[in-house]
């Protein structure tokens, strides 16, 4: 008699995975195989169920695969339709002697595929504004990519089990994501940037592996599948320098000199075992740009009290503003219509602080809805032309927030590879901004290094401090987080 189970794991969401886990070892260790088991799932965790049920079965079915389960089903093929399910993916965690089969709502599962896009959005601003709440502390300019650090993490988390992992998905947020953890990463999944569109961001995600090692095939599948992650197989233990080199150039080709050193010297040695790199280049036209021939020096006060003389753009355009007890907070488009520069400054002989403070997610979430319903306005702008340069090792502000495990001798990266001692020893991120004329170029880089333990405005003018989002307007995901006090940084 054929042996069958039954399990429900969509209404309780992601946070259902650790149970999961829980679970299916324990089916594992039983030694029973089951013939079947049915598991209700939402689709983009159906692959991390696979893979925590793996030898567990003989055959694997998913039912109502989607968000919202509807009555009508289907073969996987017909019904979730092309670029929802990659290609293979299934393959990716098919063990010997398992079969993985799935029936779908095809209209629901893309409708809801569609509608979680906020919420990976969601997921990458909280994380942001974490961050930014930790890095705020220190002086001068700030500036970094909270989608590009997000993605480069969560591709570290999809290896990681057990505390290690527990503690990942909360600092990344990704209890928010409706995916869960394997969910549209926020950037560039096609939910959340139209790459269709003039001004898209160009994106490139790679992971570098030690030549002769051996890692888990679903792992290198899944990020290829989910984050379009290229794998690059490099000598760390005989050749750390070129290995460094390599990785470097491939960050400049992609951001087109923009990131010149993401890794430092040091932080790729012989017991390297794997690198993970995320990189972004967002280059937007301005939709009314600037007069260089009107471009002059003013003063710049900074936050401390000092005036700089900078060189300040003038000109008039069609945005969106809104004048509030605080301060002015304005939103001016880039010519493609998907992303614009926020920018909050606040009241005359306020400091900056005032803002910064205020922003918590639901409130800067409330103010950019206002901001985004507002009529456009013809407004007088007078902005500085600046620059931003921003690098940061952040292992120890990742661990004020409550991922410490990862970077211990207790870690676990078991779905990576079958070694017991692969560790977290650095996580570092360059970040590139410039605002001119003519529109702004910016970029980031991230990389994650494994080793062996051991109202109306009329007129706004910026002339002091203020806090900076580039902004995509459709589903309100930070593509940068930064703030503007000190031209001479």
């Amino acid at each position: 008699m054929a042996k069958g189970m039954f399990i429900d794991t969509t209404s309780a969401g992601s946070h259902a995975m650790t149970s999961l886990a829980d679970l299916a070892r324990a089916v594992r260790e039983s030694g029973v195989v089951f013939d079947v088991i049915n598991l209700d799932t939402c689709l983009m965790g159906m692959f991390e169920v696979a893979y925590e049920f793996r030898g567990a079965a003989d055959y694997l079915i998913f039912s109502d695969v989607m968000w919202g389960c509807g009555d009508t089903t289907g073969t996987m093929e017909q019904a979730c339709g092309p670029g929802l399910v990659p290609d293979g993916a299934a393959d990716a965690f098919q063990q010997p002697g398992m079969s993985c089969t799935s029936l779908c709502n095809g209209s629901g599962n893309r409708q809801a595929h569609q509608g979680g896009a906020s919420s990976e959005a969601e997921s990458s601003n909280l994380f942001g504004l974490d961050l930014y709440a930790c890095l705020k502390v220190r002086k001068g300019n700030l500036l970094f990519s909270p989608s590009s650090i997000s993605t480069a993490l969560t591709m570290l988390c999809a290896g990681a089990g057990g505390q290690t992992r527990r503690e990942m998905a909360s600092v990344l947020r990704l209890h928010r994501r409706e995916g869960g953890l394997h969910g549209p990463v926020p950037l560039p999944g096609p939910e959340l940037v139209h790459h269709d569109a003039a001004g898209s961001p160009e994106t490139a995600r790679a992971l570098w592996v030690q030549e002769g090692n051996e890692y888990r095939r679903e792992y290198l599948d899944l990020l290829q599948h989910y984050h379009g992650a290229d794998a690059f197989v490099v000598d760390f233990s005989t050749g750390p320098g070129q290995a460094l080199e390599r990785i470097n150039a491939w960050a400049v080709e992609r951001t087109q000199g923009t990131i010149t050193a993401l890794l430092d010297e040091g932080m790729v040695h012989a017991s390297t075992e794997l690198v993970v790199t995320d990189v972004i280049r967002f280059s937007g036209k301005w939709l009314e740009p600037f007069d260089p021939e009107d471009t002059r020096n003013r003063a710049f006060r900074t936050n401390r009290g000092e005036t700089v003389q900078t060189p300040f753009m003038h000109g008039k355009a069609d945005v969106r503003a809104l004048a509030l007890e605080e301060g002015d907070t304005i939103g001016i488009p880039f010519d493609a219509g998907t992303f614009s520069l926020i920018i909050l400054l606040p009241r005359e002989g306020t400091d900056l602080a005032a803002i910064e403070e205020g922003m918590t997610h639901e409130g800067l979430a409330r103010l950019l809805d206002r901001l985004a319903g507002s009529p456009q306005i013809r407004a007088k702008l007078s902005l500085p032309r600046f620059v931003v340069k921003d690098g940061r090792e952040l292992a120890d502000t990742l661990g004020l927030l409550g991922m410490r495990t990862a970077f211990t001798q207790e870690a676990d990266f078991s779905g990576i590879t079958s070694q017991k001692n692969l560790v977290l020893t650095a996580v570092v991120h360059k970040a590139f901004l410039e605002v001119r004329e003519e529109g702004v170029e910016a970029a980031s880089g991230s990389g994650a290094v494994m080793a062996k333990g051991s109202g109306a405005v009329a007129a706004f003018v910026a002339d002091r401090p203020f806090v900076f989002v580039i902004r995509e307007n459709k589903t309100g995901l930070f593509l940068f987080l930064g703030r503007f006090v000190d031209p001479r940084d």
